[in-house]
């Protein structure tokens, strides 16, 4: 058989990816590098594929090594840079993408930083003239980056103004990319960027210390305007998911204004969501579902005269509990515990509302026992419980003895 010969630019590939991957520069490294430097065109990105493969390896299963992807994509993009300046935008993108994925999942903050500059640059790089999508996804990309920033900053004295300036930054994003991401014209990008803002516009307005509306309105007006490209029929996941967004701002929008208008809406929000996240094709979607259902019709028929809310906001409880039991939950995982304690707890104010209203005891023993079944999973609920177990105790006394 005769001998297979390698072209010397595919060595000298070869030669750069076996260092890359053993991630130190000897003096081997610097004299490869040194040499598809000066390669040719084609060399050169032969050399820019070898190490964003690499990259894309290092991002394969649980263990994902995002550093490492990041620097290897930073090392394609300075090997394509003065061949194929596009491509090596790719390549920066992605390396931006690696280190805010970085910075999110393992709550690095100097991660995020660099993706963060890493698409500031981008933005400023680009010809919005000449390439107007490019320029609004990466707007749309720093938008994203900046979220994440705001969503993960640590807990110190200086958060909240922190979280206030990235969220505020993020708004500028995407709406600057939605200059150019318009609904006629790319409804889709559209829709996604403005379902972006929406969800930045609820940080800002439920996440600082402003208790008014005007963030919450302006996040209401973003999630609709989605739902006129995410329809039931064209895009039924996502038309449920952004309905359960928009149920979810109405309702602290409702509780912060006078009036019921926007629980009512809230409610049909939440109403219209469950055609599609049904028990049987999302069980845990439907339980989520049904617990924010419930806690819209609690803040409903506590402003409402009669009992007829509070009735549903029970009943929506109970559906939720059907699927988010307590061995179920508490075998998962300690937030998931404490999510059926939290529906327990609200459960437990439905029937203490309920019970208020009605005559005799039945549905103040019933709140007495949803309230001991959250205490016993959450004891941070212990406080606030035995304040109203007491109350409730008191008052199942006092009808005792009217009956009497």
């Amino acid at each position: 058989m005769p001998k297979m010969e390698i072209p010397p630019f595919r060595c000298l590939t070869v030669c750069l990816l076996v260092l890359l991957v053993a991630g130190c520069e000897t003096p081997q490294q610097k004299s490869a590098v040194s040499q598809q430097e000066s390669a040719s065109p084609p060399q050169q990105l032969s050399a820019a594929a070898a190490a964003a493969n690499l990259a894309e390896a290092a991002l394969q299963g649980i263990q994902a090594n995002r550093r490492k992807a990041a620097a290897s994509y930073a090392e394609a993009a300075r090997l394509a840079a003065s061949v194929d300046s596009a491509l090596a935008r790719q390549y920066r993108e992605k390396q931006a993408k690696a280190l805010s994925d970085l910075g999110y999942r393992n709550f690095d903050p100097k991660a995020s930083g660099e993706a963060i500059e890493l698409y500031r640059q981008l933005v400023s790089e680009i010809d919005r003239k000449s390439d107007v999508d490019a320029w609004a996804e990466s707007q749309y990309n720093l938008g994203k980056a900046l979220k994440r920033e705001g969503d993960h900053l640590p807990y110190t004295a200086q958060r909240e103004a922190g979280m206030v300036a990235a969220y505020r930054e993020a708004v500028t994003a995407f709406r600057e990319a939605l200059k150019e991401f318009t609904r006629e014209r790319v409804p889709l990008d559209w829709a996604k960027t403005q379902r972006a803002l929406g969800s930045v516009l609820w940080e800002l307005g439920l996440g600082t210390r402003d208790s008014g509306t005007a963030w919450l309105l302006e996040s209401a007006e973003a999630y609709r305007e989605v739902l006129k490209v995410y329809t039931r029929e064209s895009a039924p996941t996502k038309w449920a998911e952004v309905q359960s967004d928009l149920g979810l701002v109405l309702r602290v929008l409702g509780e912060r204004e006078p009036g019921t208008a926007r629980l009512l809406e809230a409610v049909a929000a939440y109403h219209e969501a469950l055609k599609v996240r049904t028990r049987e094709s999302d069980p845990h979607a439907w339980a989520n579902m049904q617990d924010s259902l419930g806690f819209a019709l609690l803040s409903l028929g506590e402003r409402e005269p009669g009992t007829a809310r509070l009735i549903e906001a029970i009943a929506a409880y109970r559906e939720a509990l059907k699927e988010r039991t307590r061995e179920r939950e508490v075998s998962r995982r300690k937030s998931a515990a404490q999510d059926w304690a939290m529906t327990q707890y609200k459960l437990g104010i439905a029937l203490e509302s309920l019970g208020t209203r009605e005559r005799g005891t039945a549905r103040l023993i019933e709140a007495v026992a949803a309230y001991h079944a959250a205490q016993e999973v959450d004891g941070g609920f212990k406080m606030k419980i035995e304040e109203k177990l007491g109350r409730i105790q008191a008052l199942i006394e006092e009808r005792s003895r009217s009956k009497k």
